[in-house]
Order: structure tokens, then C-alpha cells, then sequence
């Protein structure tokens, strides 16, 4: 039980961290990612541990990343977006 709660910390905090430098990096299209379209927020979800969009709102590929899940990227973040 400890050793799952101390993985389940990691995981949280390398979640946290990789929010964290969503938020602070530049913009980068990945190639081959059509842009994003409509109205998406800051709020980091999916990756490595499927982080969940609070309310109404859908995960999509973040279009300021590298990452892109239709090209091969495997575990890419993504924002919070109205539906």
C-alpha cells in the first residue's frame, strides 16, 4: 500500500510539473497537428495520467506543444476546451 501511494505522489507531481511548463513554454505547432480550433483554456489534462477537464469541458491536443497524438506522439498533454 505505501509503495502505491508513493507512486501515485510521483505520478502527481510529475503531472503538476509538466502542467506547470505547458503553461510557460512557447508555442510550438507540432507537424502534422491541424491548429486547434475554437475556445480552450490553460487548464492542462490528459498525458502520462489521464488528467481529467473539470465540468463541461474536453481534453484536446495542446496546439502549443510538439506532441501530436496523430503523427505517433504517444501520452500527449492537452487543454481544457468548451464543448
Amino acid at each position: 500500500m505505501k509503495a502505491m501511494l508513493k507512486f501515485a505522489s510521483i505520478a502527481a507531481c510529475c503531472a503538476l510539473a509538466i502542467g506547470v511548463l505547458a503553461l510557460t513554454s512557447s508555442p510550438v505547432q507540432a507537424v502534422g497537428c491541424p491548429p486547434a480550433k475554437g475556445n480552450f483554456t490553460k487548464i492542462f489534462c490528459g498525458g502520462i495520467a489521464a488528467i481529467e477537464c473539470p465540468g463541461n469541458l474536453v481534453c484536446i491536443d495542446d496546439p502549443r506543444d510538439d506532441c501530436c497524438p496523430q503523427t505517433g506522439g504517444a501520452d500527449c498533454g492537452g487543454v481544457c476546451a468548451r464543448r
